[in-house]
């Protein structure tokens, strides 16, 4: 008598349960980051669904005590990586006070943290966090001269300065490091901030301070309000001059009581002016030296005109404003027309790629273009001359590969009393680069 055959598992069918459950497990841990991510999204029928819904998820898992056990466990992690790392101080802020414009907000936390400190500049590590100033001991405000309202006519007659000047510091503080604080979004996180930082290492007299996160900006305090957050990301910590690069998120319509602004509109344009002006006061209430650096070139077109949009109101804004200085990035990671390349030629003569693969952001070999020149400006107190846009000689397009070296002459800047590092000469053959993506980015998280 034949024996019957035992039926096979449905291995299909269990694997389908498997990932379901995996799914639902991984919602119920991030209900609060779905939160975020809705409220992230640009103001449309998208984030209209979206954030409700999430909302209601959040509050169903709130009971279930799931947000607390996932605190815990990050927590227990947060200890084991200062176990594994004390010299890195790292402030995390809990449940912020949620912000008016949205009541189902739950904002992301701020994180701020001290370079760690190196065998050079380890000495002075207990008098690079000098205590705030009294009011008496602060240098006084100069009221910010008062700027007639724009709008998108006005804005678009704004030509940016290819090639500005670093302002004069005052000189170094005798008895400890100079405080440098470095304040922005993505384009502060991604390349600058850890070329920078590495830079500076080696500098004794330059105490870097960390007042970064990316995925922010001025375009929705509802997101991430930066007049609330900064001075807690700050700390105790007096800062001697600030560098900001921010505003890759904010070509973006948001709301204004209670109205949707549209990107570009003349009400949008106000409203942005209005809230960088603000941040700029903020910055520099105490009369401290900010260096704003303008936004590079974006490879895809329409990308790139709403960053020249958030480019010009800020160059408005900062270049009345007595205690900020316009800085232009375009003479170091631009072309000779003043666009988006991705390769040149560093420092040793090889052919680097200087932006990020979204096209967006710096490379650390890009922002090592012009890292140097700004070490030199904290470093020294009479201003440094803007650098010249140097010029593509004409040529038949050749391919060149990555790693091949190019030897071509680098243009040398004008004397100055402080001197800026030579800028680096933009390929004379064009090098190509990966297909551009043919739709607008959408929020950098990186």
């Amino acid at each position: 008598m034949a024996e019957h055959a035992q039926p096979r598992p449905d291995n299909t069918r269990s694997l389908a349960w498997l990932m379901l459950a995996f799914v639902l497990g991984s919602v119920l841990l991030e209900a609060d980051g779905l939160v975020t991510w809705a409220e992230r999204l640009e103001v449309g029928p998208l984030r209209s669904y979206a954030l409700p819904a999430v909302t209601a998820l959040q509050h169903g898992v709130r009971p279930l005590g799931i947000p607390q056990l996932r605190g815990t466990a990050l927590a227990a992690l947060h200890r084991l990586q200062q176990d594994e790392a004390p010299q890195e101080l790292v402030i995390v802020k809990h449940d912020p006070a949620p912000v008016p414009q949205c009541p189902g907000n739950a904002a992301s936390p701020a994180t701020v943290a001290a370079a760690p400190a190196t065998a050079a500049t380890a000495p002075n590590q207990a008098a690079a966090r000098p205590p705030s100033p009294s009011p008496a001991a602060t240098t006084p405000k100069l009221p910010p001269p008062v700027v007639p309202g724009i709008d998108a006519g006005t804005l678009d007659a704004i030509a940016l300065p290819k090639a500005t000047p670093l302002p004069a510091l005052p000189p170094l503080p005798s008895d400890r490091p100079r405080n440098v604080v470095l304040v922005g979004d993505s384009m502060m996180a991604v390349g600058l901030s850890s070329t920078l930082l590495r830079s500076m290492a080696g500098h004794a007299n330059l105490h870097p301070v960390r007042a970064f996160r990316s995925g922010t900006g001025l375009s929705r305090p509802d997101v991430f309000d930066w007049m609330s957050e900064y001075p807690t990301m700050l700390g105790q910590q007096h800062p001697d001059v600030i560098i900001v690069a921010i505003g890759a998120n904010d070509g973006q319509g948001f709301v204004e009581d209670g109205k949707t602004l549209s990107f570009g509109s003349d009400a949008w344009i106000h409203a942005y002016e209005t809230r960088l002006t603000e941040f700029l006061d903020m910055l520099t209430s105490d009369g401290t030296p900010v260096l704003w650096l303008g936004l590079p070139p974006m490879r895809l077109a329409k990308y790139n005109q709403h960053m020249m949009t958030i480019n010009r109101i800020a160059y408005r804004v900062v270049s009345q404003h007595p205690h900020a200085s316009w800085w232009s990035t375009v003479p170091y990671i631009a072309d000779a027309a003043g666009q988006y390349r991705e390769f040149a030629q560093s420092a040793s003569g090889n052919v680097v790629r200087i932006r990020a693969d979204d096209g967006i952001h710096l490379s650390d070999d890009g922002a090592a273009l012009f890292t140097p020149t700004l070490l030199a400006w904290l470093e020294k107190s009479p201003p440094v001359p803007a650098a010249t846009p140097a010029v593509v000689p004409a040529a038949t397009p050749v391919a060149t590969p990555a790693s091949a070296p190019v030897h071509t002459p680098t243009a040398t800047p004008t004397p100055a009393p402080v001197a800026a590092p030579t800028v680096a000469a933009p390929l004379a053959a064009p090098v190509p680069s990966a297909p551009a993506v043919t739709s607008t980015p959408p929020l950098s998280s990186s």
